[in-house]
């Protein structure tokens, strides 16, 4: 059993009927949904809370492997059985709009003195529709969430790919900086080297023109006198 499978509109207990009166049933699954209902009604619901509260009483009763959802307002319990995936909100939105068509259609003085089962043809197939629609709004939200969790493991599967590649980057970068730290020693090397090798051929510049001097010197003085040594 999956969604919403059972719905009962019931009158409450009275001085004069002390117990539950069954208006409209409606089962879209077989079971003894009828007898556990009862029992719920009878044996759970706190009837002097229910009847006394202005807004409303809204109940819910686990049970195995589904919860039952009761709403009593003006006198009528409204009751409802549903799998336990779809949502209390939607099981009791559910039963908020029954009660509404349900007094819009047959006004409350009719349904205080009906008899048992007598809105049953009128507003079963109501209540039949209501019931599907809720169930199909609930397979809707499934699908929507497995598609939104879909997206968080592919988004997470993204985001560990990008903090791979962040990392390998960030490697990369710290290759990059090693290299450009190497290419700035060499070239502070290279620029010293080359400033060396400069002084060092201005030196042997400066030595060559000296000696070249000296021995134009005495070539001059040779030629002059007829000896290096001019008297």
């Amino acid at each position: 059993m999956s969604g919403i499978f059972y719905s009962l509109i019931s009158r409450t207990p009275t001085e004069l009927k002390r117990q539950y009166i069954p208006l409209v049933e409606c089962s879209t699954s077989p079971g003894n949904h009828k007898a556990i209902a009862l029992h719920i009604m009878k044996e759970k619901i706190d009837l002097k809370k229910a009847l006394s509260s202005p807004r409303g009483y809204k109940e819910s009763f686990p049970k195995d492997d589904i919860e039952i959802h009761v709403y009593v307002i003006h006198e009528i319990c409204y009751l409802t059985m549903a799998s336990v995936e779809v949502k209390r909100s939607a099981c009791l939105a559910y039963l908020e709009s029954i009660q509404s068509q349900f007094e819009t259609m047959f006004g409350l003085a009719k349904i205080k003195t009906a008899s048992a089962y007598e809105f049953n043809t009128g507003f079963q197939g109501t209540v039949k529709k209501n019931m599907e629609k809720t169930s199909s709004e609930k397979t809707k939200v499934d699908i929507l969430e497995k598609e939104v969790s879909e997206v968080q493991v592919i988004m997470q599967d993204n985001l560990n790919k990008a903090v791979a590649r962040g990392d390998k980057i960030k490697l990369l970068i710290n290759h990059s900086s090693e290299l450009a730290t190497s290419s700035r020693r060499f070239g502070g090397a290279s620029r010293k080297l080359k400033q060396k090798e400069k002084w060092k051929n201005l030196c042997y510049i400066i030595g060559g023109s000296i000696i070249l001097a000296i021995i134009l010197s005495l070539l001059i003085t040779y030629f002059a006198c007829g000896s290096i040594w001019c008297i």
